[in-house]
């Protein structure tokens, strides 16, 4: 078995909030880390600077299906650096690219997988990305949706939203442990002290409430309006928004709240996200 564990989600979904926790996990000092230390604990898997390691040739004249069959050796290059267990980022959906699986199975230790209620995803989504609600939501709604190469990473196949929940949760598997950030929200040290379990870490009751609340969204908002984030936009829209459970009903109109619940019904369905009377 391998030494890489993917922390998987759809974007917007509470994948920082996980590193960010997990960084403070292990380093387990008296005051919360900004956010930014996350990186050194954590990388993309679709950084280019690990596409280049691996292959010096122009990227300019990669094909999408050479990007695919590059991710695996990027991941066993990683992988070789260290027997230590590496944490991996990815917003991949478990479905192949160009007909390449997207994670070499050789290097795979396992995968953390958070779900989201898509209605909240959209409006932070649109927002980081600074784009219109209704192009989010065309993302969010358009399947085998691959990634742009843009801003020093490798393009990726994300998938609709359904498709990506659906990929990595479809049936139960040992080796992959789902989140749902609802839970992280409502009851963070059984949600995360469920992930420390799955890790096999031996964590006391005391660290585990230390990183929990050193990684609060509160705590995690203060710290980025006193230091910034490396994770903002580019227009420097502030990455740790309002979040909240049901923030849809405050921040996404009716007709795009609708168009989501028409195309994603069954896998809302299976997490009780469908609004009552829907």
């Amino acid at each position: 078995m391998g030494n890489i564990v993917f922390l998987a989600s759809y974007p917007k979904s509470g994948n920082t909030w996980l590193r960010v926790f997990l960084i403070n996990l292990f380093a387990n000092a008296r005051e919360p880390l900004p956010p930014g230390h996350a990186s050194g604990l954590t990388t993309s898997d679709n950084t280019q600077r690990w596409y280049t390691d691996v292959d010096g040739s122009d990227p300019a004249d990669w094909t999408r299906a050479h990007v695919a069959l590059l991710r695996h050796k990027v991941q066993r290059e990683l992988a070789s650096r260290t027997t230590d267990t590496i944490f991996l980022k990815t917003h991949a959906a478990l479905l192949p690219m160009e007909g390449v699986p997207p994670f070499a199975p050789d290097v795979l230790a396992g995968a953390v997988y958070i779900v989201c209620n898509p209605l909240d995803i959209a409006p932070s989504y649109a927002r980081h990305n600074q784009l219109a609600i209704d192009r989010t939501v065309n993302v969010m709604n358009q399947n085998d949706f691959v990634t742009a190469r843009r801003g020093g990473l490798m393009e990726y196949l994300q998938g609709g939203w359904s498709q990506n929940v659906l990929s990595w949760t479809r049936a139960p598997n040992p080796r992959i442990h789902v989140m749902h950030y609802e839970d992280m929200i409502a009851d963070p040290l059984a949600a995360f002290g469920g992930l420390t379990r799955f890790l096999q870490l031996e964590v006391t009751p005391e660290r585990l409430e230390r990183a929990v609340a050193h990684s609060s969204i509160d705590t995690l908002r203060d710290l980025e309006d006193k230091e910034g984030f490396h994770e903002q936009s580019r227009e420097g829209v502030r990455f740790f928004g309002q979040g909240g459970v049901d923030s849809w009903k405050r921040d996404l109109p009716e007709a795009q709240a609708r168009r989501i619940v028409e195309r994603h019904r069954a896998q809302m369905a299976r997490f009780n996200y469908v609004p009552a009377g829907w």
